[in-house]
């Protein structure tokens, strides 16, 4: 028996020791028992808390509650009789007439409050990553198309199964015609392009499928190649199959190396035969995946597959001052202790309102949250 987790092999060994006790004696017994105990030890180190710069630019704190800072003493006043009260319950209250008894003019100070801080905070605090440079994409349906010889249409109201290129900017999705076409010319696998209302997108199907779900990113037009010949089944599942087995064939080789060095590295043990079961596994469920005829699928199956997401989704990916501006605040407990949290999932004290931490997801918490402090 190979043992892969030290402590399947922490549990054998020690009543192999105990079957064993009265043949090796005691001192041997209690030896190899306290030196096997103490070498298999989970260490934790601990990791040293980082010292935050105290003049650091701080991220700047919900319009909501920013305006409660300044009416705090009157909603204490107001609500609760000018009594002290508990922090939870004025944001609580505050919440509740920012979002439903202020009027916008009374928002608006706040909001550009919040949209000025947030401007210091991210020039303090530029992002890790370099953000992708937008793409110039002026789409106008309404241009004038000049249609070849060589191609027939338009279909109107109709769409094309399935991308080609994809919908990425310069690569499958074009703002003109014309682009669209000298990009399709140079696609033999591209049986025509299907324009929709983010642009013109190239198109593997050939025969134009009526718009009978009023997708949202229609309504729809198609131009088809003339004289266009889909690629052979068999030969597009070819490909597809030896790309499959290139994958298994990686994945194989790095989960024979990653259990090699495992139980090299747990129980000295000779990772040949190991790597070999694993390899000849892998390479079984691949033949059988890669002999299903889904693996190819067909324009009737799938003639709407293109269609299911919204193809302006890389214009969006930036995020507003105005939907930043809308960050919505809420109360939740932790341990019996109440905070607030905003729509990032910061964390603040509901007394203090200072940031405490984040927010992040747990599986062992009842509500399916646990609170990671700073």
């Amino acid at each position: 028996m190979v043992f892969t987790k030290v402590p399947e092999l922490k549990v054998s060994f020690l009543e192999f020791l105990d079957r064993n006790k009265e043949e090796i004696g005691d001192d041997v017994h209690k030896m190899m028992t306290d030196w096997f105990v103490e070498n298999t030890k989970k260490t934790r180190v601990k990791k040293e808390k980082e010292e935050k710069d105290p003049n650091r630019v701080k991220k700047s704190l919900p319009p909501s509650w920013l305006w409660k800072a300044d009416n705090k003493e009157k909603i204490k006043e107001e609500h609760f009789g000018g009594e002290n009260t508990k922090g939870s319950l004025i944001s609580k209250k505050a919440k509740d007439i920012w979002d439903n008894e202020l009027s916008d003019d009374e928002k608006a100070p706040y909001i550009e409050k919040y949209k000025v801080q947030m401007a210091k905070y991210r020039e303090a605090n530029p992002p890790k990553t370099a953000k992708k440079e937008k793409k110039e994409f002026n789409f106008n349906a309404e241009e004038e198309r000049v249609v070849g010889d060589d191609w027939d249409g338009p279909h109107e109201d109709k769409l094309l199964w399935k991308y080609a290129a994809g919908r990425s900017i310069g690569e499958g999705r074009f703002d003109t015609f014309e682009k669209a076409v000298e990009a399709a010319n140079k696609l033999p696998e591209c049986g025509g392009i299907t324009m929709g209302k983010n642009g013109y997108t190239l198109r593997k199907g050939n025969d134009p499928i009526t718009d009978d779900k009023d997708d949202k990113n229609g309504p729809f037009v198609s131009w088809t190649k003339k004289d266009f010949t889909m690629p052979k089944k068999e030969n597009m599942k070819k490909k597809k199959k030896e790309k499959k087995v290139e994958e298994v064939a990686e994945k194989v080789e790095d989960e024979s190396k990653e259990v090699g060095e495992k139980v090299e590295a747990e129980t000295s043990t000779d990772d040949e035969g190991e790597a070999e079961v694993v390899s000849e596994k892998v390479d079984g469920e691949a033949e059988i995946s890669t002999n299903d005829e889904s693996i190819v699928g067909s324009p009737q199956a799938t003639e709407y597959d293109a269609e299911t997401e919204d193809e302006s989704d890389e214009e969006s990916d930036e995020e507003s001052d105005d939907e930043d501006a809308q960050v919505q605040v809420k109360s939740w407990t932790y341990k019996g202790k109440s905070y607030l949290v905003d729509g990032n999932d910061i964390v603040y004290d509901a007394e203090t309102e200072d940031e405490v931490g984040v927010r992040v997801s747990s599986k062992k918490s009842d509500d399916g949250w646990r609170l990671k402090k700073n």
